[in-house]
């Protein structure tokens, strides 16, 4: 069963982050309680208060989900730059350790 729809009879504006909209529609979890909450009918059919209360939080709720995902971006960004100034000392460690077993002396490497 798919959820689909036909029209739109009204549009009211809102206060919200797209990034928030387009998240929660795709989320798994909206679309089963959407088609949970859909009418019995062979068209699926959600009226107007079933469908905002899927869709919107309260805007202080998603200021917060909006501030702690990018908190987790910026922790993503940082940690891989972590990852690659690892890989980096590990390589800078691995030629080091091949120079001293091919050239029988130690080479220092500045990090």
């Amino acid at each position: 069963m798919e959820l689909i729809v036909k029209q739109i009879n009204t549009i009211s504006p809102i206060i919200t982050f797209s990034f928030s909209i387009k998240t929660v529609c795709q989320s798994l979890f909206f679309q089963k309680n959407a088609l949970y909450k859909a009418s019995d009918s062979a068209t699926s059919i959600v009226n107007k208060g079933k469908w905002e209360a899927l869709l919107f939080l309260p805007l202080e709720e998603q200021k917060t989900i909006v501030e702690k995902v990018n908190a987790l971006k910026s922790l993503c960004d940082r940690l891989e730059q972590e990852v690659q100034q690892s890989q980096e000392h590990s390589e800078l460690l691995m030629q080091s350790c091949l120079w001293e077993v091919f050239e029988g002396k130690s080479k220092t490497v500045e990090v």
